[in-house]
């Protein structure tokens, strides 16, 4: 059943227009009329199935029909805090997070990293672009909130509220670090921030002012992952840990 998002797929019973995305994609790539079954979901956790309404140049609606159970969201509200990569990496990373669990992505400006894109607005639109076709494609009705790009320092001095925040470092940091497998002997988290870094690392002063702040230094183990294979890695083994894979 082919899935499409509308953010005013509220409830039961309305007829909604798509997003102009996703009405050239049903119009367009899918090739669907009037009647088609299909299903929305409206980036917040409801789903319904639903049938089309009208097709139209640039436009179409779709008229929801019965509440449907997307896939299951985990238990712990996961935050991705990312330094933008090179290229369209940081893309792939939102991708991969995305289809994993994370609830919200915060991309990150740090010593080491790209500068923020240029337009940089237009990048946000389009890594939450990517987010909607993640999550399209692995069944969620969730999107990730995707938040414009901040500094890594204003970033990691605000508040943690209460969640677990945790710093993903290199295994040949000199400064005192744990294997992310402390985590399996402790109770899951309500909410938890996972921090990674750019391709260079981390300067030694961002390690300092994050721990200052309350984020724990972890690992992945004695390899050393490339910055956009380590965000996924990270997120798969603590949703492992905390039992949600």
């Amino acid at each position: 059943m082919h899935r499409l998002f509308t953010p005013d797929a509220g409830r039961r019973g309305q007829t909604v227009d798509l997003p102009r995305g996703e009405a050239h994609q049903l119009a367009h790539v899918l090739r669907l009329r009037r009647g088609a079954p299909v299903r929305v979901f409206d980036g917040r956790g409801r789903e319904f199935s639903a049938r089309v309404e009208t097709v139209g140049r640039g436009e179409a609606t779709v008229h929801t029909l019965e509440p449907h159970a997307p896939a299951r969201e985990p238990a712990v509200r996961l935050r991705l805090a990312l330094a933008i990569l090179k290229g369209r990496a940081t893309d792939t990373v939102i991708r991969d997070a995305t289809m994993l669990g994370v609830t919200a992505i915060q991309p990150l400006q740090t010593a080491r990293s790209r500068p923020a894109p240029e337009g940089a607005p237009a990048a946000v639109e389009r890594w939450r672009a990517m987010a909607v076709s993640s999550a399209k494609q692995c069944g969620r009705a969730v999107v990730p909130e995707i938040a414009p790009a901040a500094s890594f320092t204003r970033f990691a001095a605000a508040p943690g509220a209460g969640e677990l925040r945790i710093l993903l470092v290199e295994p040949a940091l000199p400064a005192p670090h744990e294997s992310i497998r402390v985590l399996a002997g402790r109770a899951a988290p309500v909410a938890a921030t996972i921090v990674v870094g750019p391709e260079g690392g981390w300067t030694d002063g961002e390690v300092d002012a994050a721990a200052a702040a309350g984020f724990m230094p972890l690992t992945l183990g004695a390899r050393t992952l490339r910055a956009d294979a380590a965000p996924a890695a990270a997120i798969a083994v603590l949703q492992h840990v905390w039992g949600d894979l």
